[in-house]
């Protein structure tokens, strides 16, 4: 979902160059929470996971903040943060490239490794494996990376991948599962064989690829709101017209029909 989180971060950062509202950093955040706004809570419990290194439990909550919520404000400050998270994961990715550039690959490989599970299904994920991926044909590096990959690591994503699937975050689950696929070859089938049980049940097939065009939808109705509030309302447009021609029949087009019935020519 990474371009469309990218996209989203673009709009964030015009909305701070023309001085939008709710834009103002961490202290935004910590202000609303006091003042007890829409999603305050929510927003308050990302900012402290970042803060953590909780990339992916941020990246869920604000998520879900980008989902639920109809507040502007909400909306704006989950973008703001969503932003922080992408560029904290863009600076991680720097880290890990000098890290191996100056052959320090033990380092370099346990930062990819975080990167590529907190990250799953976004770039900065692919990126991470695709880093991982070019150090296996350095003979060094590879030797580190074959120590690294051990059976304690892939049983801890497996475990997190099954407590998903015990959530229902069935799309989720299926991307944890693919990442030990490609990084564990003792475990690949195991997890291979998850993921075909979870697709040979029709209704979670279903559950997965409606997950995955919500996650999408929620994207593109987010970067259309942030567009609108910082007035460029024709790329507001294009982005509420994606949703209603992508999934017609979905309370994510009835939100977007609303909305773009409002948007100020």
């Amino acid at each position: 979902m990474l371009s469309l989180r990218g996209a989203l971060w673009a709009v964030v950062l015009a909305a701070m160059v023309c001085g939008a509202p709710g834009t103002g950093g961490a202290q935004s955040t910590t202000q609303s929470a006091a003042s007890g706004e829409p999603g305050t809570a929510e927003l308050s419990a990302a900012q402290q996971a970042l803060g953590r290194g909780e990339y992916a439990k941020a990246l869920d909550i604000l998520e879900g903040v980008l989902k639920n919520q109809t507040d502007s404000q909400a909306l704006i400050e989950a973008g703001r943060l969503l932003s922080e998270v992408l560029e904290k994961g863009g600076q991680k990715l720097a880290e890990a490239k000098a890290l191996a550039t100056a052959k320090k690959y033990p380092e370099a490989v346990a930062v990819l490794m975080d990167l590529a599970e907190q990250f799953v299904g976004t770039e900065v994920g692919r990126t991470a494996m695709a880093q991982l991926a070019a150090l296996r044909s350095d003979d060094e590096a590879a030797k580190v990376l074959r120590l690294a990959v051990g059976a304690e690591d892939a049983e801890g994503i497996m475990t997190r991948a099954d407590a998903l699937v015990a959530r229902k975050q069935y799309a989720q689950a299926v991307d944890r599962y693919g990442l030990v696929a490609s990084l564990y070859p003792r475990f690949a089938d195991q997890a291979k064989e998850k993921v075909r049980l979870l697709l040979s049940d029709e209704q979670v097939a279903r559950r997965i690829k409606e997950q995955r065009a919500a996650r999408r939808a929620v994207g593109w109705l987010s970067i259309a709101r942030n567009y609108a509030h910082i007035g460029r309302m024709e790329q507001a447009r294009g982005f509420y017209e994606k949703v209603i021609r992508s999934y017609p029949h979905t309370g994510y087009a009835r939100a977007a029909r609303k909305e773009l019935k409002g948007l100020v020519h």
